[in-house]
């Protein structure tokens, strides 16, 4: 299991996501401040309830038509 954490810098801001690799901290990706971050957890939540939301209309349609070739319960 890969653990995740972040590293801030007090004096500019600077926030930093690493991952614990077995050769050691790796930063996987960083932003110059809390906003830049926010914004893209915005982002990233904006994508996942996109793709539920597709999910979701495939399921209903799957479940119709089931419901179509078996006969209404």
């Amino acid at each position: 299991m890969t653990v995740y954490h972040f590293d801030t810098n007090a004096r500019t801001g600077q926030v930093v996501l690493s991952m614990e690799a077995p050769c050691g901290s790796k930063q996987a990706i960083g932003w110059q401040g809390l906003e830049d971050m926010r914004q893209f957890a915005d982002m990233l939540l904006d994508f996942y309830w996109h793709r539920m939301m597709e999910k979701l209309g495939v399921d209903e349609i799957s479940d119709s038509l089931i419901h179509q070739a078996l006969g209404s319960e």
